[in-house]
């Protein structure tokens, strides 16, 4: 938007307790096996069945690095919609979930 002086509404699906959770999940996840299996940062992102986006954790420490992982990380397409296509083969087939 362009500068303005007037007053701006946001409206937004994130959800302030599922993001508070989110967060501590994270970093407590990266601080109890992050070590182990070499990772120092990561990212979540929750959905509500309608896709509206309920909370969004981009790293576990804004100050240490400024990259939202969220939004920003490029990642295989795959892993993106794979439970998608999964679900619609289990679905058409009549198949139960442990099939």
């Amino acid at each position: 938007i362009d500068d303005t002086d007037s007053d701006l509404i946001v409206t937004t699906t994130l959800d302030p307790h599922m993001q508070k959770v989110a967060s501590e999940i994270l970093r407590d996840e990266i601080k109890k096996n992050g070590k182990a299996k070499n990772i120092e940062q990561g990212a979540i992102v929750t959905l509500a069945k309608d896709g509206a986006v309920k909370a969004m954790v981009g790293g576990i420490n804004f100050k240490k690095s400024q990259y939202n992982r969220a939004v920003t990380a490029k990642r295989q397409a795959g892993s993106a919609f794979k439970h998608i296509v999964y679900l619609n083969a289990i679905e058409k087939l009549n198949l139960e979930p442990d099939s």
